[in-house]
């Protein structure tokens, strides 16, 4: 969860590791998905790259 990722950073790391999700996601390595207003899912992906 990504609660569990930012828990515990400062500001700077809280965005760096936020991004880094984020860009994650768009290469398809990590699935996000939110079921309540409160928490986002984060999990393995199956990547784009074919790895």
């Amino acid at each position: 969860m990504f609660h569990s990722l930012i828990a515990d950073n400062d500001r700077q790391e809280i965005v760096t590791n936020f991004l880094a999700v984020l860009n994650m996601a768009k290469d398809g390595e990590l699935l996000i998905n939110q079921q309540t207003q409160d928490e986002l899912i984060i999990k393995r992906g199956g990547g784009s790259h074919g790895n």
